[in-house]
């Protein structure tokens, strides 16, 4: 027998027997076994999330090693968007080549309270090795590129797909009042560029950027330009709540990323949903601590101001930039439908004249529902108005939509249709062609 399948079949039947034994004992009886058995390599032991040897790179190369009675396990997942199957292990013995360096690594799969927790035992010739290597997958697996990083249930997931849907988003594409898309900017341009002046005279290098105002008007969008424009890397939080992860955990583990990931964008899309009164209080210490958030820029959106604790709201230290984003006036409105109309035909374009008419038909609407209109207008000229020209199509289609975008149909229990807010879901999550907040 060789000395790889006498590795190979140890392995095996140290995992096989560590697998037998209750939960609390497998981890403990893996490291006591595997001491035993190579006495002469030093083992590290670890389950630190960053640690994620199988995704091969330039660096290091991997192959499984199974042993007679034990194969190496893998779990798969499927991807729509990216029409593929990831894969990572789950159990297994494994064989690892890194800077001339040989080593072996034994995966330990169990079940834990939120997913299946997986725990490594790498066995290398020296110390020096098995924690270069160690150090080697984490920087590489810690260091946001290419992706963002989405904070869900209580943990964080790199999601490149998302990351990929905002590339086309920019600051060209985004008509807002006056001059608020140059002044947000340029406050986060310069806070970025001053860092060696904060720190001279001993300012706290951090931001909070708070964007106010109705759905629909801008703020998703924004966000998503920044996003692009300053290629920094960006966190994403979904939600501050987990099924089994308490609420202080939930906002710790959230900051904690933010924190090792600096200088970074942290996204926090309606700020008034994702706070409540079990993790305010957490919230607000996170914000504004012990803990140094030097070099966060948090960015907050929020639907309705009137649902945040004043600590929040009013409290510069937290949130020490707020910009609003109203409905648009006349001007605003007509920059809009010449920016949205080019990517149309001619035939589908307005002129000078329908530009300023529409615009005035169109008072009480964002911009979302503005992009609305002139959707809904398209399909309704394409299917059976081509006769007519484009301008009176939209003009007509505003007045039925401003009655769906302002009531809602009468019911048994309230005959009389009723005004009521716009509804709203969270936009960040979906490519910017599906949404204009």
């Amino acid at each position: 027998m060789t000395e790889n399948n006498t590795i190979s079949t140890a392995a095996t039947e140290i995992l096989l027997a560590c697998l037998a034994k209750p939960h609390d004992a497998i981890h403990p009886t893996a490291h006591r076994l595997l001491e035993e058995a190579f006495p002469n390599h030093y083992l590290l032991e670890t389950d630190h999330h960053y640690f994620r040897p199988w995704y091969e790179t330039e660096l290091w190369t991997l192959e499984p090693l199974g042993g007679e009675g034990f194969d190496t396990q893998w779990s798969h997942e499927w991807s729509v968007r990216a029409d593929r199957s990831y894969g990572s292990l789950y159990s297994g013995w494994m064989r690892a080549k890194w800077s001339g360096h040989e080593l072996q690594m034994l995966a330990i799969g169990t079940k834990g309270s939120y997913c299946r927790d997986v725990r490594w035992f790498v066995l290398a010739e020296t110390d020096e090795i098995a924690e270069g290597y160690f150090a080697e997958v984490c920087r590489l697996h810690s260091t946001v590129k290419g992706e963002v990083l989405v904070f869900q249930e209580g943990h964080w997931y790199a999601d490149k797909e998302l990351f990929e849907s905002i590339q086309s988003t920019n600051m060209a594409d985004l008509v807002l009042h006056g001059n608020l898309k140059d002044e947000v900017e340029t406050d986060l341009q310069l806070f970025f560029e001053q860092q060696e002046t904060y720190r001279k005279y001993r300012i706290p290098w951090k931001r909070g950027v708070m964007f106010l105002g109705p759905p629909g008007n801008g703020k998703t969008h924004m966000i998503k330009a920044l996003v692009n424009n300053f290629k920094l890397p960006c966190l994403y939080v979904k939600s501050f709540s987990g099924q089994h992860v308490s609420a202080q955990q939930c906002v710790a583990r959230a900051f904690e990323r933010a924190r090792e990931t600096a200088p970074c964008l942290l996204i926090l899309e309606d700020l008034d949903t994702l706070l409540d009164d079990e993790n305010r209080s957490y919230f607000l210490n996170e914000m504004d601590g012990f803990a140094s958030n030097d070099g966060i820029v948090t960015i907050a959106s929020c639907n309705f101001p009137e649902k945040l604790d004043a600590a929040i709201l009013d409290r510069p230290s937290r949130f020490d930039r707020k910009y609003h984003f109203e409905l648009p006036e006349a001007v605003d409105r007509r920059g809009y439908l010449a920016t949205f109309m080019t990517r149309f035909d001619a035939e589908l374009q307005l002129d000078d004249s329908g530009l300023d008419a529409v615009a005035d038909a169109t008072h009480g609407y964002s911009f979302a529902y503005l992009k609305e209109l002139y959707v809904s207008s398209v399909v309704r000229w394409i299917s059976t108005e081509r006769h007519r020209a484009i301008a009176d199509v939209l003009k007509e289609q505003s007045e039925s939509l401003r009655e769906q975008m302002m009531t809602e149909p009468p019911t048994e229990e309230s005959p009389k249709q009723t005004r009521r807010r716009p509804h709203y879901r969270s936009s960040f999550m979906r490519p910017f062609d599906e949404d204009e907040d």
